[in-house]
């Protein structure tokens, strides 16, 4: 009898749980760093969605959620295959996962904001929560003189500080600068979430 059970086991399909993304075996990059223009820079943000059993995960929707009263916003404009939900609560951009359980965003976001922790979902499991840096510190939909005064400021006096990091090496430098100034230069704008 016992041998039927443990046989009956066998040819059941996978538990439930496995068909659940894991954060544990789930992988997301710790920082998003955004612009107006949804250019690459270098910025590419990358989850990699994964269940108990490290089973890649496919069709899954990722989750980048913006909370209410955040500095940091998406715009209404993403790259094809991003979905921008503005009237849910919260406000959030999405992409599906492919073949292996991977999304790659190049969030078009207005407003900096390294103090409050976003939410990284998928299929609404929780992930992780990361901050978000974006060219457009000032929040107004683009990257322009007064977001480059921004910069300059924490350029000359808080060069460590984390907001004005875009290649994420540890410090404000003309490295970031350059990143900056390429997206200043391009000019691009855009309307975002109210």
């Amino acid at each position: 009898m016992r041998l039927a059970i443990v046989a009956l086991l066998l040819l059941l399909p996978g538990s439930a749980a496995a068909a659940v993304p894991d954060p544990t075996k789930s992988h997301a990059d710790p920082i998003l760093v955004a612009n107006i223009s949804g250019a690459d820079m270098g910025n590419a943000y990358h989850v990699n969605v994964r269940d108990v059993g490290n089973i890649p995960k496919v069709g899954v929707t990722v989750t980048i959620n913006f909370p209410a009263g955040a500095h940091s916003r998406p715009l209404l404009e993403q790259e094809a295959g991003t979905a921008v939900s503005c009237t849910t609560t919260p406000i959030n951009i999405s992409r599906v996962t492919d073949g292996q359980g991977n999304v790659v965003f190049h969030a078009r976001v207005a407003g900096a904001d390294d103090q409050i922790r976003y939410q990284i979902r998928a299929n609404g499991v929780l992930l992780t929560t990361i901050p978000i840096r974006s060219t457009d510190m000032d929040g107004d939909g683009d990257t322009d003189l007064s977001d480059l005064n921004a910069f300059r400021m924490q350029f000359l006096i808080d060069p460590r500080g984390a907001q004005t990091d875009y290649n994420q090496d540890g410090v404000t430098n003309l490295a970031d600068l350059q990143l900056f100034r390429a997206e200043f230069y391009r000019g691009a704008k855009g309307s975002f979430c109210p």
